[in-house]
């Protein structure tokens, strides 16, 4: 085989840096300038990956102009979508963290000693019912709030009929208005339960 000599020229001397250097030269994009394009800017909002190359002088200029949204919106986009999803609005996936919290653990064995007797079952939620809705008004009148029973409707009725009936008060013309919205209030409450 024939021996390489290398001359001390050849080995002082750098190729790769030569490599990186005619590729890394490039001038601003600016017309007129011919100063060193170092600093990389987008073209445009629609291809973010094209670049102009600039001096320093002239990318701050640049940078002080560009503005993204504003590009968006004149191109017909939205401020609220993203890029990487091809122009879609954002759409949340799986499951929110407190999911894992409200739900009991897999126990396909019935290890854990919870069947489905031994379920707790929380207390019946309080309706509100506001006083000005017919509703509301009914329990006004009956003196009843809810949850209640039919036994709770018939003796409550029963309390106030006698108390407010037309025959026991004659003279008393709101008494007689009383009876009457006693009587409608405990048809309208017969109704919910």
């Amino acid at each position: 085989m024939a021996e390489i000599v290398y001359s001390a020229q050849m080995l002082d001397f750098d190729w790769r840096t030569l490599e990186l250097e005619k590729r890394n030269t490039r001038s601003c994009d600016h017309l007129g300038c011919d100063q060193e394009g170092l600093f990389p800017a987008p073209k445009n909002v629609q291809n973010l990956t094209s670049r102009y190359y600039f001096c320093l002088e002239h990318v701050k200029a640049y940078n002080d102009q560009w503005n993204y949204i504003d590009q968006i919106r004149s191109t017909g986009g939205s401020a609220d979508t993203d890029d990487t999803q091809q122009h879609h609005p954002f759409k949340r996936h799986g499951k929110p963290f407190s999911h894992f919290f409200h739900q009991s653990p897999n126990d396909p064995l019935g290890m854990l000693g919870e069947d489905e007797e031994d379920n707790y079952t929380p207390p019946p939620t309080q309706k509100v019912f506001s006083p000005k809705t017919k509703e509301g008004r009914a329990f006004v009148a009956l003196e009843l709030s809810w949850p209640f029973t039919e036994t709770d409707l018939k003796q409550a009725y029963k309390t106030l009929a006698k108390r407010y009936h037309p025959d026991l008060n004659q003279e008393d013309s709101s008494a007689i208005e009383k009876f009457r919205e006693i009587k409608e209030s405990y048809e309208l409450l017969k109704v919910l339960l």
